[in-house]
């Protein structure tokens, strides 16, 4: 994770009311989808083709 992509996540979860450990999960998740779809779109519109996928843990 990224410094942007924490403080997002942070500034989120530090609300006047706790969140519920599904509205964190629900913002971790939302703040991730967010960068990986502005990864694809900019390497879309550079190279008209999608950038490569990224490795997942535990996979080879």
């Amino acid at each position: 994770m990224t410094v942007a992509q924490m403080r997002a996540i942070f500034t989120e979860l530090l609300r006047k009311r706790p969140p519920t450990a599904s509205e964190i999960a629900e913002a971790v998740s939302r703040v991730l989808r967010r960068n990986e779809e502005a990864r694809l779109d900019f390497g879309y519109s550079e190279t008209k083709t999608f950038p490569p996928r990224r490795p997942r843990p535990g996979f080879s």
